[in-house]
């Protein structure tokens, strides 16, 4: 045996340390509060297709436009390609796509005013970003929706609180008619106090209060209720209202306070003709105010008084002066900044004739005493992170709920909102199959991991660093002379270009975000008793530490510090709770070359398998998954309801609902939907001429719509009690069909089937046979009839799950059978064949990309024009480094087994 020519790979692929397994919703997906799918816009933007990416934007937030404009972009902070140079312009992107994503919407709406109506009515208190996202939602699904609001406009906070040099109200207005045109009425000026309510509550079949916090907290000084006081959140209302240079203040201002509202308070000013100074009581680091939004302040010519807050404010009838005390930063408090402490006799006088306090903000509940509905303090309404109130019926989200806080924020609670509502209407259950998102944290060790990753990524010349493009600014004497826009919007050859940057983490995501991470079991499981179990059930304990494995296995080339000898050497004489918290277990790609080469019979796989599924109730999983999300294939039916699409429109192809042939498409048209852009991929032409093969022998395959996916990602992940349920239903359907033998064309559902499904099964059996489709055609004698064709060279890569299986002479007896076509075998073939590069592994890296790469590379040098991959996972995988290694291997095609038989049959 030919070990070196195992890890073929060892010349060139190195790590110092650490393999990441990148299984996980992209950062900035998961960093965004409402969901925006962040990554699939930009791509649309890359590709030009605006109105798409504003479409795909709007099923998230429907203020593109605004909410470009202001948000503060979480996602942009856990951006991978700001460990690398600087993190996407995402809110800018967002900006651009709402400027100019304009003509599919009135489509759309248009598409909206004409849906079923439903009879259930639902009343909406607050017209800010939360109120009519939630209307917005449920109108969309048909019900009858009215919204009022206490203020003379619409918008809320996003028309009272923001000034127009940040949004500018024409923005705003149109967004607000976008929604407003599929339907929703909205009631402005209208005062909601208990009465009003009853009424609204015996009017309506449910109600989303969303009422923001309009209330302006004081500063409890002496002196706070002179002439020339006002608070920050009115000011910027009155100011809001009275087109801007309507307000009147003094010529010295002092705004109290550091957050955003302080800001917008103080540029606000400055553009009256005042000089402003913004005083607060913390140093500078812990403002919480947007660093931007500070340094803009300054340019205009904002001044800052750090570590003092007042303590009067002092004049005769109206403001004169403001006293204020010094201080000195203490301990941390609950915030995690460090709390500010008064210096005792430290206090000094300041002159000014106005004092704009913006300390915080409370909501205005009084309509809700004796209502049901619990507040906390009568400052927010008690409602948790689905917006259910304590009252039936009634449901809360935005500001009055989370007190002052981000735009976005309001927008993913009224898309919570609309969804509690829509199931309370239906009788469904509130919160059955929904989870709570947290935005992730990188820790300094995760940081440093994706530094080094992405650095190795530029060594192999797979990225590069490039400049983030910037929104120009209007210069700072414009700024000051008017309330005109300060940001000037992307121009389309910009915004393509700040696209491109994009990494596109994890773009190999075989998920919908995402399945929340449980444990299978309330019970404690002993880490120690569990693996000692697993050694001796896996024949782990048999391992004579020979290194056959470890010198064949895959990533030990890639990274010598995994080894699965030492794996099993640590399993057996080391704590097994260390074993379980390590990160190696993860690195496994369960390519199965350790289990085929051992001599001793050691069941490495499974052994991995059960350590992960330990793991997993420990809820101890890799790299970046402190929001506890894994992604896992979903696989129940509300996901994805239609496994058997590729038949859509196939008259012509015959199945049937039972028969002695069922044929397992397993995820083909679930795949499709997810890689749906990729044009190479031809995913449902598998499935449709698998059967088209069939037919032409005489058989009419069975086929059923309660397919579920084979389960092998669930399995991977350690869900093993999930993995069960799946398992159990697909044999299930498998047996009502009548079918005494299953066809597949996916090596890894085939693979499944055939050894985890017989492992869990024990002595039961299946009750059926299982064959790949080329097994099948050779072992049942089923003679193939097929035209002649052209002289054709093709070279046939084997996947992984069938070496697993030995399964390698039969794919190339059926391709041989067809006139005309020559194979020419790769280097490394058969049971020396290198996995795709990803295997287990959903999502590719820099070292499995480059891998693929190598692949490819190996394949065009047998001089063949195509590439026969019998696996799904295959041929997406190493498409997509075709794409990514273009000039290398551009002039071969990569295209399933299946499909090259059925389009040469007669």
């Amino acid at each position: 045996m030919d070990l070196e020519r195992y890890a073929w790979f060892k010349k060139y692929l190195h790590s110092e340390e650490g393999f990441g397994i990148d299984r996980e919703v992209p950062g900035c997906i998961l960093a965004c509060p409402a969901g925006c799918d962040v990554q699939g816009y930009i791509k649309l933007i890359e590709e030009g297709r605006y109105e798409e990416a504003y479409l795909l934007i709007r099923e998230k937030v429907p203020f593109p436009a605004s909410i470009g404009r202001i948000c503060h972009h979480p996602c942009e902070d856990i951006c991978k390609r700001g460990f690398f140079d600087d993190p996407i312009a995402i809110a800018a992107l967002k900006r651009f796509v709402g400027d100019c994503g304009k003509e599919k919407d009135r489509e759309q709406r248009e598409a909206l005013k004409k849906r079923e109506a439903k009879a259930k009515k639902v009343a909406v208190i607050g017209a800010g970003p939360a109120g009519l996202t939630a209307a917005y939602r449920l109108a969309s699904r048909g019900y009858a929706v009215r919204v009022f609001d206490k203020l003379p406009v619409e918008g809320g906070m996003l028309f009272v609180g923001i000034p127009s040099y940040r949004l500018p109200k024409e923005v705003l207005k149109r967004e607000i008619d976008a929604i407003k045109g599929i339907g929703i009425e909205i009631e402005t000026g209208v005062e909601i106090d208990k009465e009003k309510f009853g009424q609204i509550r015996s009017e309506y079949d449910a109600i989303f209060i969303a009422v923001g916090a309009h209330e302006s907290r004081k500063l409890g000084v002496e002196g706070e209720d002179l002439d020339g006081v006002m608070h920050g959140v009115d000011f910027l209302r009155d100011f809001n209202l009275s087109q801007e240079r309507a307000v009147k203040i003094g010529k010295k201002v002092a705004v109290v306070g550091g957050g955003n509202v302080a800001i917008d308070v103080a540029r606000c000013a400055i553009r009256l003709g005042s000089d402003v100074t913004v005083i607060y009581r913390r140093s500078r680091e812990e403002m919480p105010a947007r660093e931007d939004e500070i340094k803009e302040a300054e340019e205009e010519g904002v001044k800052f008084m750090f570590l003092a807050n007042p303590t009067r404010v002092l004049g005769a009838s109206r403001v004169e002066k403001i006293e204020l005390i010094k201080m000195k930063l203490g301990a941390p408090d609950e915030s995690g900044r460090r709390r500010p402490v008064p210096i005792k006799g430290s206090e000094f006088l300041i002159d000014v004739d106005t004092v704009i306090p913006a300390v915080g903000q409370a909501s205005d509940l009084g309509f809700l005493e004796g209502s049901g509905v619990e507040t906390i303090k009568g400052r927010v309404i008690k409602a948790d992170e689905f917006c259910i109130t304590t009252e039936d019926g009634i449901f809360a989200g935005g500001d009055c709920v989370r007190s002052a806080a981000f735009a976005v924020d309001a927008i993913a609670d009224g898309n919570e909102a609309a969804e509690s509502i829509d199931r309370y209407l239906r009788g469904a259950d509130l919160r059955e199959g929904r989870f709570s998102l947290k935005i992730p944290v990188v820790s300094p060790e995760g940081a440093e991991y994706i530094k080094e990753e992405l650095e190795e990524e530029e060594a192999r010349g797979l990225i590069s660093k490039s400049r983030r493009m910037e929104l120009a600014r209007i210069g700072v004497e414009a700024r000051l002379k008017s309330f005109e826009e300060i940001n000037i919007g992307f121009s389309a050859t910009a915004a393509i270009e700040e696209a491109k940057r994009c990494l596109k983490c994890r773009s190999c995501l075989l998920t919908l975000p995402a399945m929340t991470v449980s444990a299978e079991t309330e019970e404690e499981i002993d880490a120690g008793d569990f693996i000692d179990r697993l050694t001796y059930v896996t024949g782990v304990n048999k391992c004579a530490e020979c290194g056959m494995c470890t010198a064949s296995c895959p990533v030990t080339a890639i990274n010598p510090g995994f080894s699965p000898r030492r794996l099993s050497g640590r399993a057996l004489m080391e704590d097994a709770e260390k074993l379980v918290l390590s990160e190696e277990i993860w690195m496994c790609t369960t390519c199965g070359i350790c289990n085929a080469i051992c001599p001793y019979g050691v069941d490495f796989l499974r052994f991995i398998q059960g350590v992960r599924s330990l793991a997993l109730t420990k809820h101890l999983v890799p790299h970046f998954f402190e929001a506890g999300l894994l992604a896992t294939e979903e696989v129940c039916d509300a996901r994805d309801n239609n496994r058997l699409r590729w038949l859509d429109g196939e008259e012509e192809l015959k199945v049937a609902d039972k028969g002695e042939v069922y044929y397992f498409s397993g995820c083909l048209s679930y795949l499709d939907r997810v890689y749906s852009e990729r044009e190479n991929l031809r995913l449902l032409e598998i499935a449709r001429s698998a059967v088209k093969i069939l037919n032409s022998v005489g058989i009419v395959p069975a086929v059923s719509k309660e397919e579920k996916c084979c389960g092998h990602d669930l399995l991977w992940a350690g869900e093993e009690k999930k993995f069960k349920a799946l398992m159990h239903a697909n044999i299930e359907a498998i047996r009502e069909s009548g079918a005494k033998t299953v066809v597949f064309t996916c090596a890894e559902c085939l693979r499944t089937f055939d050894i985890d499904y017989r492992r869990f099964l024990g002595g039961l059996g299946l009750g059926f046979e299982v064959m790949h489709i080329s097994e099948f055609l050779i072992l049942k004698d089923k003679k193939l009839k097929f035209c002649d064709g052209k002289e054709q060279i093709i070279t046939y890569h084997d996947p992984c799950r069938l070496r697993h299986l030995g399964l390698y002479e039969e794919p190339r007896e059926v391709l041989k059978s067809i006139p005309g076509v020559n194979i020419k075998e790769m280097a490394h073939n058969k049971d020396r064949a290198p996995c795709c590069g990803v295997s287990a592994l959903l999502t590719c890296g820099a070292v499995a990309r480059e891998m693929q790469i190598e692949r490819l590379i190996e394949a065009k040098q047998t001089g063949a024009s195509r590439l026969i991959v019998a696996c799904p996972k295959c041929w997406i995988h190493l498409d997509c480094a075709k794409e990514k290694g273009m000039e290398r291997v551009d002039d071969f095609e990569i295209e399933d087994l299946t499909m090259t038989v059925a389009s040469r049959l007669d």
